[in-house]
């Protein structure tokens, strides 16, 4: 057999190996059905972190195909991340994951296992996500959820920040008044010291906590009282939120971070 005889037999092989190998095929939208082309999209092994992964970019139309073995498989939605504050490049973090509860893909999911040969799957995702630097707000984008966005300051007026990925800084979590889910969110480095949390409708107050990596978090106050911040659980700031995003609130620590005391 020649070479090119060779190459051309395992091309065919290839070919029908490839055609008869199970895949994931699907679409993925924005919230008001626009198709999204060039989205990263992954389908991660649900049972390991160590793979298989395979990987797509959706077409023009949204859709798109990713070929895998049998087996259960994650599908994760690819945005883009910065390495460092300040670094000039940026990497894509697949760091969205599709539910199929939602049907939206945010970044805490809830984590979803589909199996090897499912088609026509229906993906939304908030185009924003796909572009921010910065880890979002778990439930972001999934319908009958609303940002609460506060900033933190400093006793000088300088902006706080933190790094939720390292459970550093001052970190800011929305407690709801009655019962409901639990909602954290952190004044990330490179967001201007803004906090966000996506929670639905209901009514909340904002807990501040301190974190020094490595030990255990400090609860130091609530947003409210004449500055913003209380160690007055009464004078806690009610928060409504009732079918949009609450915007332009304002924490004013009274002293740096880490020289709060704990509220016990």
């Amino acid at each position: 057999m020649t070479a090119e005889d060779f190459l051309g037999a395992f091309e065919n092989y290839r070919t029908e190996l490839e055609s008869a190998a199970p895949r994931i095929t699907g679409v993925v939208l924005d919230r008001d059905d626009n198709a999204l082309d060039g989205v990263n999209i992954m389908a991660s092994a649900f049972a390991r972190n160590d793979g298989p992964n395979s990987k797509d970019v959706t077409a023009a139309d949204g859709s798109f195909e990713i070929l895998v073995p049998d087996g259960q498989y994650v599908i994760r939605l690819g945005r883009v991340a910065s390495a460092a504050p300040g670094t000039p490049y940026s990497s894509i973090f697949f760091g969205l994951s599709y539910s199929t509860r939602t049907g939206y893909a945010n970044s805490c999911g809830p984590l979803t296992a589909i199996e090897a040969g499912t088609t026509d799957l229906v993906i939304k995702v908030l185009p924003e996500l796909l572009e921010g630097v910065d880890d979002p707000p778990c439930n972001e984008g999934v319908p009958g959820h609303y940002v609460i966005e506060s900033t933190v300051f400093g006793p000088d007026g300088e902006v706080i920040l933190g790094d939720w990925g390292r459970l550093e800084g001052i970190h800011v979590s929305a407690d709801p008044l009655a019962f409901g889910p639990f909602s954290q969110g952190s004044t990330g480095i490179g967001t201007d010291g803004r906090a966000r949390v996506a929670v639905p409708n209901g009514r909340y107050v904002l807990e501040i906590t301190e974190y020094d990596f490595g030990e255990p978090r400090r609860h130091v106050g609530w947003h409210g009282g004449e500055t913003g911040f209380t160690t007055d659980r009464a004078q806690a700031a009610v928060i409504e939120v009732d079918g949009e995003d609450v915007t332009g609130l304002e924490i004013r620590l009274p002293a740096n971070p880490k020289d709060l005391p704990t509220i016990e």
